[in-house]
C-alpha cells in the first residue's frame, strides 16, 4: 500500500508541475500580447491625433486661402477693371502674400486665361493658363465656391504648388476670370516636420479621390500619384471620415500603424504613419527579456521537479522490493527454522548461508536473548562485521536513539520485545554507528515458535530508511514553502483591501471638500447675479453681463451636481417624489431650454406626442425633466446639421391600465453616430466613447451613468441605437400614474408677494458675502433677520432672544454648525426644540446624515435657490408654501464661439487675428446700411448676406452667420424679411461690440 501511495504521489507531483508550468508561460504570453494590443492602439491614437492636427492644418490654410480669395474677388465685383485698378491690386495681393506665410502666390486671370494681377514683381510674359484643369472647371461651372486642384507644376518656379481658386463672374453671371491662390507643396511639408512620427513614419495630405498633395518625407516624384485602390480609399473612407488601422504602404511596401481623418471644408484626408517596426520596438525588447527570465525559470522549476520526481521513484521502488523482500524472507526465515529445529544438526550450515545472501538485515536469537545469527545486511546497516551482543546491552553498544533524536529505552527494542513474546511491526529508530554516522532504519520482530508452539528464540528484519527520510523531508519543506507563499499572498490581499478602503474614504473627502470649496463661492456669484436682475434701472449691457454671469455659474453648478446626484445614487439616497403634472408644459419647458443652442447651430428641434399618452401624469417630473435635459443637450451637442426629434409613445402593454402607464421617450438626432463596439461604455460613471469626444465636446461622463440609475428607480430601462454616419436614437421607458383631474393649471409668471407670515429668523454665518446675500433675499419678502458669525454665539443667541427659525452654516471659525447645533440640542431651555436648517455647500449623502444625526431638521445647499429658501423657511413655520416665481430667464446669446476663434487665433496668431477682425469690423460698418434695408431689395440683401456668411463664421462669430445665412434663404424664398432683419441689425451691432472688446484686451 505505501508503494501505491508513492507512485500515486510522484504522478501528482509531475501532473502539478506539468501544470504549473502552463500556466506560468500561459500567463506570461497573454501579459506580453495584451501588452502589444496596448502599444498598437496607443500608436494608432498617436496617429490619429497628429492626422487630425494635419487634417485641422490643412483646412486652416485652405481656408485662408479661401478667406484671401473672396476679398480679391469682392473687389474685381463687376468687371471692367481698368489697368490702374489691377496695379493697385498686384501691390494689394503681394502685401497679402509677405503676411501670409501658407500662401504661395496670388493670381487672376481674364476670360481668355491671360494673367492681369499676380501678388509677383512681374507677370510672366506669353503665358496663357486657359488649358488648367481648374480654369476649365469655373469655366464651365457657374458656382462661386472655392474649388481645390490637384498637385501641379508651377509654370513661374517649376515648383509642385495646389491651387486654390474661385470664378469671377460679369454682373450678368457670365464667365468673366478666375481668382487663384497657391500653396507650396515644400512649405507645407516643412510645416508637417514638427510632428514626431518617428525615423520611418509618414505623413501625407491626400485629395478624397486618392491623390497625394504633400508628403512627409518629400518625395516629388510621388506628389499627384494616384493611390485610391489602396485600402484606405476602397474600404475605410467609404464608410467613415476618420479612424485608425494597419497599412501597407505603397510606396515604400512598409507596414505601418495609421490614423487617418477628413478635413471638415475642403475635400482632402489627412494620413499619418508609424512605423511597426519602431511602434513595437519597446515591447519586442521587454517581451525578448521576459522570455529570457521564464525560460530560466521554468529550467530551474523543471529541474528541482525531475529531483524530487527521481527521489520519489526511488523511494516508490525501495518500497515494492522491500514488501516483496519481506514477504518472500518471512516466509523463508519461518520454513528455515522450522527445517532447522527438525534436522538442527544437519541444516545449520545451510540455513546460515542462506539467511547470509539476504538483502534485508536479518537478526535471530535464542530463547534467552542471545544473538545466535547475523546476517551480512545487518551488519552492514550497523557498520561492523559481526553483531554478538544481548539484546540489553544492544542499546548501549550502538547508541541507539528514536526517530526525533532521544535515547531509546532498551527493553522497548522490538528485538528485546520479541524475546519476551511480542509482536513488533514497522518500528523506527536511529542507528549510530561505530565511526559516527547515523542511519534510520526500519524494523519488525517476532518470536520463533517450534512445532508445538514454545518459544526457540526471536527474529529482527531491518532494512535502512535514510533515503526515504530524506525524500519526506524535501516534501515537508516544499509544502512548508507553498504554505508561507499562501501566507503571503494573503497578506497583500488584505493590504490591497485595506488601500481599496482607504481610496474609498479619500473619494468621500474629495468629494466633501470639492463640493464645498466649489458650492461656496457659487452662492455668491449667482445669488447676487441674481439681485442684480432684479434690478429695474439696470442697463441693458449690464444686465446681459449679470445674465451670462448667473448663466456661466449655472453651468458649473451642473457638473457639481453631477458629481454630487451620482454619489447620492451610489450612497442608495435618492427618492422620487411623486406629484401630478402637465407632460406637455414640462416638454415645452424642456425644449426651450435647449432651442437657444439649436437655433445657434442651425437645428432642427421637435417634439412628437402620441394621441394614446395621457397629458395628466403623476411622477418625479424634476428628475425626467434632469433625463430628457441630459439627453437632448447630447443630442444637440453631438449633431452638426439636421434636427434632434423627442417621440413619446403609450406602450401596448400598458396602455389598458386605467391608474398607470409606461411611457417610452426617445431622443434621434441625426449627429455622429456611436460604433457598436463602443456603445457599452456610454452608461459606465466617467467614461465617453473616446478621449477624441472629451476634448471636443467636454463632460464629466456621469450624465448618462445618472440617467441610467434615474429610469431604474422609475422601473423602466435605457438604450441606445445607432447607425453610422446617420445619427443616434437614445430611449427610455418609465412608469406613471393617470390623474389629471389633479393637475393645477400653471401660470408662465409668478409676481413676487410676501411671506404669509414674516418670521425671526437667526442667520449664523461667517462669510460677510453670504451674510449679505442671505439677509437681502429673504429681507425682500418681509423676514427680519439677526446675523452671528459662529455657533458659540448662536447658542447664546437662541437663550437670549426668541427665533422662529434657525439659518445654520456648517463649516465656521471656532465652532461649527453641527457641535453648535447638538449644544442647542442639549439646552435645558425652550430653544432646544427650535427648527435648525442647515445651509451650506456640504450636500453629500453621508454630509446630510450627519446633519440629521446632530439634530437637524431640514438643509438647503449652496448655492441657494431663492425658491427652496423660501419654500424650506414656509414650511417649517408651519404654513402654506409661497414661494417666489424667479426671474425670468434669458437664453444667453452666442455672440463668439470661442472655440473656433481659439483655433483661429493659435493658427494666425495675434496680430494676423487682430487685422481680420478690423477687416471684418470694416465691411460691417459698410453692410446693411439704411438704405439698404430701407429699400428691402431681396437680390442686394441675398449679396449682403451671402458676403458676410463665410468671413462671420470663419472667425467665430456664428450667430450672425446663422442670421444671414438664414437672410439669404429668405430673400431666395420670398418670405418677410422684417422680424429677420431686425435680429441681423441687432447681432451686427452685438459683433462691433465684441470685435472693440477684443481690440481692448489685445
Amino acid at each position: 500500500m505505501r508503494a501505491l501511495a508513492i507512485g500515486y504521489l510522484s504522478r501528482r507531483l509531475v501532473l502539478l508541475g506539468t501544470i504549473i508550468c502552463s500556466m506560468l508561460v500561459g500567463l506570461e504570453a497573454w501579459h506580453e500580447w495584451d501588452q502589444r494590443a496596448v502599444d498598437i492602439q496607443q500608436t494608432e491614437t498617436a496617429a490619429l491625433n497628429v492626422a487630425r492636427a494635419v487634417a485641422r492644418e490643412a483646412d486652416a490654410t485652405f481656408r485662408l486661402a479661401e478667406t484671401v480669395l473672396f476679398g480679391i474677388a469682392e473687389r474685381l465685383q463687376g468687371g471692367r477693371w481698368s489697368p490702374q485698378t489691377l496695379a493697385q491690386l498686384s501691390r494689394s495681393m503681394a502685401t497679402a502674400t509677405r503676411a501670409l506665410d501658407s500662401v504661395g502666390g496670388l493670381f487672376v486671370y481674364d476670360a481668355e486665361g491671360h494673367w492681369i494681377a499676380s501678388s509677383l514683381d512681374q507677370i510672366p510674359l506669353g503665358v496663357n493658363n486657359a488649358d488648367r484643369a481648374y480654369f476649365q472647371y469655373h469655366k464651365a461651372n457657374p458656382s462661386l465656391a472655392p474649388h481645390l486642384s490637384e498637385p501641379i507644376r508651377s509654370r513661374s518656379s517649376g515648383a509642385w504648388i495646389i491651387l486654390v481658386s474661385r470664378r469671377l463672374q460679369n454682373p450678368d453671371g457670365s464667365f468673366a476670370g478666375v481668382v487663384a491662390a497657391t500653396v507650396d507643396v515644400e512649405h507645407f511639408v516643412e510645416r508637417l516636420s514638427g510632428f514626431d512620427i518617428g525615423s520611418d513614419g509618414a505623413i501625407a495630405l491626400l485629395t478624397r479621390e486618392g491623390r497625394i498633395l504633400a508628403r512627409q518625407p518629400f518625395l516629388g516624384d510621388q506628389i499627384g500619384r494616384d493611390v485610391s485602390a489602396s485600402p484606405l480609399f476602397t474600404k475605410d473612407l467609404p464608410n467613415r471620415s476618420s479612424g485608425v488601422g494597419r497599412y501597407v504602404s505603397p510606396i515604400d511596401g512598409s507596414a505601418r500603424f495609421a490614423g487617418f481623418a477628413t478635413a471638415s471644408v475642403f475635400p482632402v484626408v489627412a494620413y499619418a504613419a508609424i512605423s511597426e517596426q519602431e511602434a513595437l520596438a519597446s515591447w519586442r525588447a521587454s517581451a525578448l527579456g521576459r522570455a529570457a527570465i521564464l525560460v530560466v525559470l521554468l529550467t530551474a522549476l523543471a529541474a528541482l521537479g525531475l529531483r524530487l520526481v527521481r527521489d520519489v521513484r526511488q523511494r516508490e521502488r525501495a518500497e515494492a522490493e522491500l514488501a516483496q523482500s519481506e514477504e518472500r524472507y518471512r516466509a523463508v526465515t519461518e520454513a528455515q527454522l522450522r527445517e532447522a529445529r527438525a534436522y538442527a544438526d544437519s541444516t545449520t550450515a545451510t540455513s546460515v548461508a542462506i539467511l547470509a545472501q539476504l538483502a534485508e538485515g536479518v537478526i535471530v536469537t535464542d530463547a534467552v536473548g542471545r544473538i545466535t545469527l547475523v546476517n551480512k545486511a545487518a551488519a552492514e546497516i550497523h557498520g561492523v562485521a559481526r553483531l554478538d551482543v544481548e539484546p540489553d546491552a544492544y542499546s548501549d553498544s550502538y547508541h541507539l536513539y528514536t526517530e526525533d533524536g532521544r535515547p531509546h529505552p532498551p527493553l522497548d527494542l522490538p528485538l528485546a520485545r520479541a524475546v519476551k513474546g511480542q509482536k513488533v511491526r514497522s518500528a523506527r529508530w536511529r542507528v549510530r554507528r561505530p565511526d559516527g554516522t547515523e542511519v534510520l532504519v526500519i524494523g519488525s520482530a517476532q518470536p520463533l515458535l517450534d512445532q508445538a508452539g514454545a518459544q526457540i528464540g526471536a527474529v529482527l528484519t531491518v532494512r535502512d530508511d535514510t533515503a526515504r527520510d530524506a525524500a519526506e523531508k524535501s516534501l515537508r519543506d516544499l509544502n512548508a514553502s507553498l504554505a508561507q507563499r499562501v501566507a503571503e499572498r494573503t497578506r497583500e490581499a488584505e493590504t490591497a483591501r485595506e488601500l481599496a478602503e482607504a481610496a474609498s474614504q479619500a473619494k468621500s473627502e474629495f468629494l466633501a471638500s470639492m463640493s464645498h470649496e466649489i458650492r461656496t463661492p457659487l452662492n455668491g456669484v449667482i445669488g447676487y447675479a441674481d439681485l442684480l436682475l432684479d434690478e429695474e434701472d439696470l442697463g441693458s449691457t449690464a444686465r446681459q453681463h449679470a445674465d451670462r454671469i448667473r448663466s456661466a455659474g449655472a453651468a458649473l453648478l451642473t457638473v457639481v451636481n453631477d458629481i454630487l446626484d451620482f454619489s447620492k445614487i451610489e450612497a442608495g439616497q435618492v427618492e422620487l417624489y411623486a406629484q401630478p403634472f402637465r407632460l406637455d408644459s414640462l416638454i415645452d419647458n424642456t425644449l426651450s431650454i435647449v432651442r437657444g443652442l439649436a437655433t445657434s447651430k442651425r437645428l432642427i428641434i421637435e417634439a412628437d406626442i402620441g394621441e394614446e399618452v395621457p397629458n395628466g401624469l403623476i411622477g418625479d417630473q424634476d428628475r425626467l425633466r434632469q433625463i430628457l435635459l441630459n439627453l437632448l443637450n447630447n443630442a444637440v451637442k453631438f449633431t452638426h446639421a439636421g434636427t434632434v426629434r423627442l417621440a413619446i409613445t403609450c406602450l401596448a402593454d400598458a396602455a389598458d391600465a386605467a391608474d398607470a402607464t409606461i411611457l417610452r421617450l426617445a431622443v434621434t438626432d441625426t449627429g455622429i453616430g456611436i460604433p457598436e463596439e463602443k456603445r457599452a461604455r456610454l452608461f459606465q460613471r466617467f467614461s465617453q466613447v473616446d478621449g477624441s469626444i472629451q476634448r471636443t465636446f467636454g463632460g464629466t461622463g456621469l450624465g448618462l451613468a445618472i440617467c441610467k440609475s434615474l429610469v431604474e428607480l422609475m422601473d423602466g430601462e435605457i438604450g441606445v441605437e445607432s447607425a453610422l454616419p446617420h445619427g443616434s436614437t437614445f430611449w427610455f421607458t418609465a412608469r406613471f400614474g393617470c390623474g389629471d383631474s389633479l393637475i393645477v393649471p400653471q401660470t408662465l409668471e409668478a409676481p413676487r408677494v410676501p411671506a404669509a407670515r414674516p418670521a425671526h429668523i437667526l442667520l449664523v454665518e461667517d462669510l460677510e458675502i453670504n451674510q449679505e446675500l442671505a439677509r437681502s433675499v429673504l429681507e425682500a419678502v418681509g423676514h427680519r433677520i439677526d446675523v452671528v458669525e459662529n455657533g458659540a454665539d448662536a447658542i447664546q443667541a437662541v437663550q437670549a432672544t426668541r427665533y422662529d427659525l434657525v439659518l445654520m452654516d456648517i463649516q465656521m471659525p471656532g465652532m461649527d454648525g453641527i457641535t453648535a447645533t447638538r449644544h442647542i440640542r442639549e439646552l435645558d431651555h425652550p430653544a432646544n426644540r427650535i427648527p435648525i436648517i442647515a445651509m451650506t455647500a456640504n450636500v453629500l449623502p453621508q454630509q446630510v446624515s450627519q446633519f440629521r444625526a446632530a439634530g437637524m431638521n431640514d438643509h438647503i445647499g449652496k448655492p441657494f435657490k431663492r425658491d427652496e429658501v423660501f419654500a424650506t423657511v414656509e414650511r417649517w413655520m408651519g404654513e402654506p408654501t409661497m414661494s417666489m416665481a424667479a426671474a425670468p430667464s434669458v437664453t444667453p446669446r452666442l455672440v463668439l464661439d470661442r472655440e473656433i476663434y481659439e483655433e483661429m487665433l493659435d493658427l494666425v496668431g495675434a496680430e494676423k487675428m487682430l487685422r481680420l477682425i478690423g477687416d471684418l469690423a470694416v465691411q460691417l460698418a459698410e453692410r446693411f446700411g439704411h438704405a439698404c434695408l430701407r429699400s428691402q431689395d431681396p437680390h442686394r440683401l441675398a449679396s449682403e448676406a451671402h458676403k458676410v456668411i463665410s468671413a462671420a463664421g470663419f472667425l467665430g462669430f456664428s450667430e450672425l452667420s446663422g442670421l444671414c445665412a438664414e437672410l439669404e434663404d429668405a430673400c431666395k424664398a420670398g418670405r418677410d424679411l422684417d422680424a429677420l432683419l431686425e435680429q441681423v441689425q441687432t447681432a451686427r451691432q452685438h459683433v462691433l461690440e465684441e470685435i472693440e472688446q477684443l481690440r481692448q484686451a489685445a
